[in-house]
């Protein structure tokens, strides 16, 4: 997690992006889509919300891709 966090911190930097925005990402993709949208919402941070669960759900969509691929080679 710690790896995760540091690269989204430099990577947002190189691309100029909003540290909220990093937030919500890690979040999203850590814990779930759901929290990631009530955190987003606590902060008052509303347009945040849906690129939350957005990004929350492609990370599931990708882990499971990359998942049953791994099973499959490895079989």
């Amino acid at each position: 997690m710690t790896f995760h966090l540091l690269f989204l911190l430099v990577a947002g930097k190189l691309l100029r992006l909003e540290l909220a925005e990093l937030v919500v990402v890690y979040n999203a993709n850590l814990e779930s889509p759901t929290t990631a949208a009530a955190m987003a919402k606590a902060k008052n941070w509303y347009k945040l919300v849906t690129p939350g669960i957005i990004c929350g759900t492609f990370s599931y969509a990708l882990a499971t891709f990359i998942g049953v691929a791994l099973a499959n080679f490895l079989r």
